[in-house]
């Protein structure tokens, strides 16, 4: 914040992030949860299924809806995470609330595979947009902050799958 106790202008990171997501398809009613036989079990994970229905990204970004995404996100089916994830950055840049968690290298190893599932789906400029979103993240939070190791790791491993991905496509 600034000694007014405003939030800084985050205008061009959140063009980024819509221009970098513009063209992701929404997954379509029946994906949005993770685990579709759950839903038939699950009230929280209906009431999101439910919620999520026919829902743009965009709308989230542009406070279009009543409810944040930002709760939907771990139940979220890996193309429906995909989809959602820009309406979650922008909100949490919105609140001046910086996030790493859906964004962090996994070092559970039972659920490394469903992190990497979800990560695989971005493209590298959406790659380059989840470092960039952790930078300003770990600038406002600051080096000594709690988090600060973590954000450093989540964008050293963005790095590296951003160089990962252009080696795979220079071949």
């Amino acid at each position: 914040m600034n000694q007014n106790n405003e939030l800084p202008n985050f205008g061009k990171l959140i063009e980024k992030i819509k221009q970098a997501f513009a063209g992701t398809p929404f997954p379509g009613n029946e994906n949005i949860i993770g685990n579709p036989d759950h839903v038939a079990i699950c009230e929280e994970c209906k009431d999101w299924e439910d919620d999520l229905a026919n829902k743009k990204w965009e709308g989230f970004a542009e406070n279009e809806y009543e409810f944040s995404v930002g709760g939907a996100m771990c139940f979220l089916s890996d193309v429906a995470w995909h989809y959602f994830l820009p309406a979650y950055l922008i909100e949490s840049i919105q609140a001046g609330h910086f996030d790493h968690f859906h964004l962090r290298k996994e070092s559970d190893p039972e659920l490394i595979g469903y992190q990497q599932n979800r990560h695989n789906k971005l493209s590298i400029k959406q790659c380059q947009i989840a470092r960039e979103y952790l930078q300003v993240g770990l600038e406002r939070h600051g080096s000594a902050d709690y988090f600060a190791d973590e954000y450093r790791d989540a964008i050293e491993y963005w790095e590296e799958r951003i160089q990962a991905q252009k080696v795979k496509e220079s071949r």
